[in-house]
């Protein structure tokens, strides 16, 4: 199981003071052994039943939409992303994205990951975290995954 962790520092403009609030974000992902997939579209399924799961849900088919062309129906892509985000509040946040999977319509596993991410700060990160949270996933995603060459 491979396991990386990246910190990342958010500064947040308060009137005239700034605060800053630190991000952890771990990814416990298998490791992949054989050559990088290639996908040519990706249909993001409901990622959860919050306001916040369907931000990140968004804001992850943003991301994606840089290399992948994405699909409005599962039936109509080569692989549908599926996972569970979640949010727990307590002093700051601890998001989750977890037993997230990139399948084929086969049901060949092409990806996956589990995500972790939290926030020292109490203050309301819900545009950084929700960002943060996309482009790693995103990112994790693209160093496994290729777009077809005649996307």
């Amino acid at each position: 199981m491979s396991r990386f962790i990246l910190m990342c520092v958010v500064a947040l403009g308060l009137a005239s003071t700034a605060e800053v609030a630190a991000v952890v974000v771990v990814n416990e992902g298998a490791e992949h052994t054989r050559a990088a997939c290639v996908v040519r579209s990706v249909y993001v399924a409901k990622l959860g039943d919050t306001g916040l799961a369907s931000d990140f849900r968004s804001a992850l088919q943003t991301s994606l939409r840089r290399k992948f062309d994405l699909a409005e129906r599962a039936d109509g892509a080569n692989a549908v992303l599926t996972g569970k985000f979640s949010v727990t509040r307590s002093k700051g946040k601890k998001v989750r994205f977890e037993d997230a999977r990139l399948t084929t319509k086969t049901g060949e596993q092409l990806w996956e990951g589990s995500f972790y991410w939290e926030s020292t700060s109490v203050l309301t990160l819900r545009r950084s975290v929700v960002s943060t949270a996309s482009e790693n996933v995103a990112g994790d995603v693209f160093g496994k995954c290729q777009p077809a060459p005649d996307r």
